[in-house]
């Protein structure tokens, strides 16, 4: 059955090669996909032809999915320090997505969106990674749009969203499992502003299905962007408040109230673009005084509009605790951030520096090839580095093992995509990441090799 799927899946890309497009229609977030060709087409041909049906005289239905197979090789994960309920440390997996979706447009202000996940997780003997590994089946997105001319819009239901260059809020694509919330998102868009006023919980994924936890965490908030020099200067502002109940900081586990104010001013040019934010984050965590933050950017330029080379340099800087019995918590929470070094070094953003330098190069309007290099150490030696779902590692019970050194290690990245049109993508992705003082002093510091081939189809 899953041999007879993929084969029609095959088919279906092959038609749609044959129709050409100058941009793609489809986003990161699918139900913004940019169809509305196709309700005026009278041409339409090969799978466009039963990508969108009018129902009655305002209404329209459309459908799509996302179909992801990647290879995963990884040898030393964690410099070889690994939990002792693994079976095997340097493992070859293989990771499957399957999302279907479908979107029912009433009229100009109604639209409601759905969207079913499969993810599984072969080959790998040891135990799931939660959250991230396998989800057999889930309704990943369910929500309701109402609009109001062009101004206001309110969705309510389970979604999917990114605000700025995702290092709060994502939906956490490089993994298997992708991440949604449950909530309501308020957006007012008026010339050169839009502004969300938001209340939303994360979706706690689950392995087996229909399974998933919501409403244990929760972020309310506002985010707002404003263009003040086009393609030169935006700006965006946003004030947040997260809370959780169950969240643990060396040997301390408890109740957590953290509030964040935030800039961000950024570029959109075709040749020098640059990024700066800054995030303050205060609040509570038990009776611990939360005093944090995180500064990060981005600069790279292209060297002309034809030249297919960009060099950039990307950096961040996020606090660590500076002393564990101070009542005071200078941890930085990123949230649910993108991941900043991919997934063969499953790392947060929290007491950790890093600076990257970069290339692209653009060998053919198909094939676009990257590289670069991460220097990534700690901010204070006397915190811990942490996974994305801020679990403290490299402790010794209470004993952060943690006055020896600030480097973590170095990452040395390659990724080939080639993308011969807007349904197919491949890639392949190879990383070298040496160990830094801090890792070989409380650990094996083995020496981390990945490779990772990946083929997804979108429709």
């Amino acid at each position: 059955m899953r041999k007879k799927t993929i084969q029609s899946l095959i088919l279906i890309g092959l038609t749609q090669f044959c129709f050409a497009q100058t941009q793609n229609p489809m986003q990161i977030l699918r139900y913004n996909d940019q169809f509305e060709h196709l309700k005026t087409d009278s041409t339409r041909a090969g799978f466009d032809k039963h990508k969108m049906f009018r129902l009655g005289k305002a209404n329209w239905f459309s459908w799509g999915g996302d179909l992801r197979e990647q290879l995963y090789l990884i040898a030393n994960p964690n410099f070889g320090d690994v939990p002792p309920t693994f079976k095997k440390a340097s493992v070859t997996q293989h990771w499957h997505r399957a999302m279907l979706h479908a979107q029912l447009e009433l009229g100009q202000n109604y639209k409601i969106f759905v969207q079913l996940n499969n993810t599984n997780r072969f080959l790998n003997p040891n135990p799931l990674t939660l959250e991230v590994d396998e989800n057999q089946l889930s309704l990943h997105q369910c929500f309701v749009d109402w609009k109001s001319g062009t101004d206001w819009r309110v969705r309510v239901g389970r979604q999917e969203v990114i605000y700025g260059n995702s290092r709060l809020l994502s939906v956490r694509d490089l993994p298997n499992t992708r991440l949604s919330f449950d909530g309501a998102t308020l957006r007012w868009k008026k010339k050169d502003w839009t502004v969300d006023v938001l209340s939303v919980s994360p979706v706690i994924g689950k392995p087996k299905i229909g399974d998933d936890v919501t409403f244990t965490k929760g972020v309310t908030g506002i985010y707002a962007t404003q263009k003040i020099i086009p393609n030169r200067l935006s700006m965006d502002y946003y004030a947040l408040h997260f809370r959780s109940n169950g969240l643990k900081y060396g040997s301390f586990s408890g109740a957590e109230r953290r509030s964040m104010l935030g800039l961000r001013a950024f570029s959109t040019p075709a040749k020098l673009n640059y990024e700066l934010e800054l995030t303050y984050q205060f609040g509570s965590f038990n009776e611990f005084i939360i005093n944090a933050l995180s500064i990060g950017g981005d600069i790279h330029y292209q060297f002309s509009s034809t030249e297919p080379l960009t060099i950039g340099l990307s950096w961040s800087y996020q606090s660590g605790d500076k002393d564990p019995f101070d009542r005071q918590l200078n941890t930085y929470n990123p949230l649910y951030a993108r991941a900043p070094f991919g997934v063969a070094i499953p790392l947060s953003l929290a007491n950790i520096a890093h600076w990257n330098p970069y290339f692209r190069y653009k060998a053919s309007p198909e094939l676009t090839l990257y590289g670069g290099f991460f220097a990534i150490s700690r901010t204070s030696l006397q915190d811990g580095v942490y996974t994305p779902s801020m679990v403290q590692g490299r402790t010794n019970g209470n004993n952060l093992k943690q006055n020896v050194d600030y480097k973590w290690g170095n990452q040395y990245y390659f990724d080939m995509t080639y993308n011969p049109n807007f349904n197919w993508s491949y890639s392949l992705i190879a990383a070298f990441t040496t160990p830094g003082d801090y890792a070989i002093a409380t650990g094996k510091g083995g020496i981390i090799l990945f490779l990772s081939p990946k083929v997804s189809f979108k429709f």
